[in-house]
């Protein structure tokens, strides 16, 4: 996991640097946008909107976590410099991680004009020919990936879900963990291989690197086949050790009800299963503090699902934990009223509200949810600001 980390901070410029001697960073406003010059002994400002001037300012928007504005002045670069592919690869990048799914596309295969075989370029394009349902094209794009190109821990899911596209049941290589386990019974699912879903299951609970993430969504498949106190004893086991956790509370109900209510989301198209790889391998690099890579495979999720709030809720927590503050409140703003995220998305954001002094817009955001919800939580989180 780390390799591919290292490898797209590279990409976009964010190599650990050796140490370098105190700078001064002035920022100049033009008629064209900010230029940005460093020097270590800089007594006047540099007034010109220059090429160097706009690659600078892009790789300190890059630093201080603005991919909208690094991926601007990167694209005035690369109107002066069309065909350096460098500067392909390095917006292609930027692009997807702001959100601009459509230029990172089109860079990608420009990119690939020059470097049929660049793995991130060839990455790109497939997810983009997934969401338009091109599966034989996006199976042949995917297969074209040199081995060891990304990582050992995507290439057996890219390889399973491209296979199960094409009607393909073929998961042999993904039994190395829990996240590779939990895509084998996902596809074994989606192709009613229904035979291999236990033992699957079975075989995910003896895993070494099992989170209460993994064992919930354990649980959650075996109350979608049936096996309700196997389900049961899992959640009271999550429950334990996180005894607030209103939500297991609520899928214990179900379950003590018997309801027809499916507890456990079904990949409906390949697209979903493979939205599903982006999420996770996004999820587990924010986990390890790789925000960069972390914020490329989230934007390649929402690619290919733009509805999905957990992948909204992440981003958020990406941009907040580097202090995009209106950036995530934005995330956290587009989850709907009908998603099961939502109250936890207006609560967060009514956090950073409060705690960037905001104290008004966070107290409106509360009591909103209280006239509309009746929502406890908020009630208790108004009383925590007075």
């Amino acid at each position: 996991m780390k390799s591919i980390a290292t490898f797209l901070t590279c990409l976009i410029g964010l190599c650990p640097q050796p140490e370098q001697p105190q700078q001064q960073t002035i920022i100049v406003h033009t008629p064209a946008g900010e230029s940005i010059y460093t020097s270590p002994n800089l007594n006047a400002p540099f007034t010109r909107s220059t090429l160097s001037g706009n690659y600078l300012a892009s790789r300190f928007a890059q630093r201080n976590h603005d991919w909208d504005r690094a991926t601007d002045y990167l694209n005035r670069v690369m109107d002066m410099a069309p065909d350096d592919i460098d500067l392909q690869k390095r917006t292609m990048v930027l692009a997807m991680g702001a959100g601009d799914h459509k230029m990172a596309v089109a860079l990608a295969r420009k990119v690939l004009e020059t470097e049929e075989q660049n793995a991130l370029a060839l990455l790109f394009v497939a997810m983009d020919q997934f969401k338009n349902k091109n599966y034989e094209a996006a199976h042949t794009t995917i297969e074209a990936m040199p081995q060891g190109s990304l990582s050992e821990f995507i290439m057996p899911l890219l390889h399973s879900w491209a296979q199960a596209s094409i009607g393909v049941y073929d998961t042999d290589s993904l039994h190395d963990n829990t996240i590779h386990i939990y895509h084998a019974i996902l596809i074994a699912d989606y192709l009613n291989q229904h035979d291999h879903i236990k033992t699957l299951l079975e075989r995910s609970l003896q895993a070494t690197d099992i989170t209460s993430v993994d064992l919930e969504r354990i649980a959650d498949i075996y109350g979608h086949i049936g096996e309700t106190d196997k389900a049961r004893n899992l959640y009271n086991e999550i429950l334990k050790l996180d005894p607030d956790n209103t939500r297991l509370g609520e899928k214990i109900e179900k379950l003590d009800n018997h309801e027809d209510v499916s507890i456990f989301q079904q990949i409906e198209s390949p697209e979903d299963g493979i939205a599903e790889t982006m999420f996770d391998m996004s999820r587990v690099l924010y986990r390890d503090y790789s925000d960069e890579s972390a914020r490329i495979f989230a934007n390649l999720a929402l690619m290919l699902n733009p509805e999905r709030s957990d992948t909204k809720l992440l981003l958020g927590y990406i941009a907040a934990r580097n202090n995009r503050f209106d950036e995530a409140i934005n995330y956290f703003r587009s989850i709907g009223p009908e998603d099961d995220k939502y109250f936890e998305a207006r609560r967060f954001s009514a956090d950073l509200l409060e705690e960037h002094g905001r104290i008004d817009e966070a107290l409106a955001e509360l009591r909103d949810l209280v006239a509309t919800h009746q929502d406890i939580d908020a009630m208790i989180q108004i009383g925590d600001i007075y």
